[in-house]
């Protein structure tokens, strides 16, 4: 749904034998598909466990709990703007009521908040995961670590976040972002005092790893004709790991659904809904106090909007969220049709950064909200029924 909006809608088994026209579906409206999404959703909630801490050997099958979350997500996206371009309010309350009665339910059975939000992501269980999946190994190519580790590590530092997201996490001393001249940044040490969420997402030239200090103009240069913002994910990986030695590995999983997204979800969901208040600030700030920093004292819908956006990107970031939250607020045009940058670092002891532009990203708004059908799957339907076509612009 999120990646093609209108998609075919199967409701029952199809025998090609006994009438092959049957199988050329047709692409069903975004309401529909929805509609059929919450239904089998609600329908497994009702016949699953809430969870299965009593079996923890059914760990990670799908429970009640991750029915209730993912409706919440689900009923979020389809209030969005890009989904919901009249701004139709009923969407939005059903929206708000499905992601309360999840961070309800999470809450009461167990699954709250970590204290170290760092650990989320390196401990194979933890509290404040819903739903996950193994994470590829350490080792060789595809591995976690071999694929994320900067160069001197001996990884290969193929994933590279962008300067933007760095420059988006706000001083932790007054929560304020570092474009306001009363946040206490100082461009000549732009990786001290911020966000502790910082720390533990992205590793930065001069941090400290795996007993040494990262240097993208030595150990940690990219090779020779890759692309690189000289910055690389901490979320995710063990310091542990050797991977010159081949050691120290730990099974760990890719999150799909936690807590604190259920915080976010009502959050958004509710103040779109029923405006700025004290529910929202709540559950804003507590995901914020969970990182410790300070509380968002609310403001205006528009307002409140921007910083749970905001704290979207930061809290959720490297999750596989950004990607379909800015297509959802149909921001995308704005924050993905621009030039994004890295930095370089030149000299020793007073060290100068400069940010070169890296990508000029171009989004289409004609096309780009929405991804193609594949063509394999338009030359199976193509004269059979046109009620299947190919996505808008493409």
């Amino acid at each position: 749904m999120i990646r093609w909006g209108e998609v075919p809608l199967l409701s029952q088994v199809q025998n090609p034998f006994n009438d092959p026209e049957a199988i050329y579906y047709k692409r069903n409206a975004v309401g529909e598909v929805v509609e059929a999404i919450t239904k089998d959703l609600d329908e497994a909630a009702a016949l699953l466990p809430v969870t299965y801490s009593a079996r923890p050997n059914n760990w990670g099958r799908a429970s009640k709990m991750i029915a209730l979350a993912l409706k919440g997500r689900v009923l979020l996206y389809h209030a969005s703007p890009l989904f919901n371009p009249a701004g139709d309010q009923v969407r939005w309350q059903a929206a708000a009521t499905a992601c309360k009665a999840a961070l309800d339910t999470a809450l009461n059975n167990g699954y709250t908040l970590n204290g170290s939000y760092g650990e989320i992501f390196t401990q194979y269980f933890n509290k404040e995961v819903i739903w996950s999946r193994p994470a590829p190994g350490a080792f060789g190519d595809g591995g976690i670590d071999r694929e994320m580790n900067p160069r001197g590590a001996n990884g290969y530092g193929n994933i590279n976040p962008v300067q933007e997201l760095v420059n988006d996490y706000e001083m932790k001393s007054t929560g304020l972002p570092i474009t306001d001249a009363a946040s206490g940044y100082n461009p000549q040490r732009p990786y001290d005092g911020r966000d502790p969420r910082f720390y533990a997402t992205i590793l930065y030239p001069g941090a400290m790893w795996k007993g040494r200090l990262l240097d993208p103009n030595d150990a940690d240069a990219p090779r020779s004709g890759q692309i690189s913002t000289n910055y690389w994910p901490r979320k995710y990986l063990l310091e542990s790991v050797n991977l010159f030695a081949g050691t120290g590995a730990s099974d760990r999983k890719w999150v799909l659904l936690r807590t604190a997204e259920l915080y976010l979800n009502y959050a958004e969901a509710q103040n779109e809904a029923a405006g700025p208040g004290t529910e929202v600030n709540d559950a804003v700030n507590a995901v914020r106090a969970r990182a410790d920093m300070p509380d968002f004292a609310g403001g205006s819908k528009e307002t409140v909007r921007e910083k749970i956006r905001h704290e979207r990107r930061i809290e959720l970031a490297l999750e596989d969220h950004r990607f379909w939250d800015v297509r959802r607020w149909k921001i995308a045009e704005v924050v993905d049709n621009k030039e994004i940058h890295g930095v370089t670092v030149s000299g020793s002891g007073n060290v100068t950064y400069t940010y070169p532009v890296i990508e000029k990203r171009v989004f289409d708004t004609r096309r780009n909200y929405w991804l193609p059908v594949p063509q394999n799957e338009i030359d199976k339907v193509s004269g059979r029924n046109t009620g299947f076509s190919q996505t808008q612009g493409w």
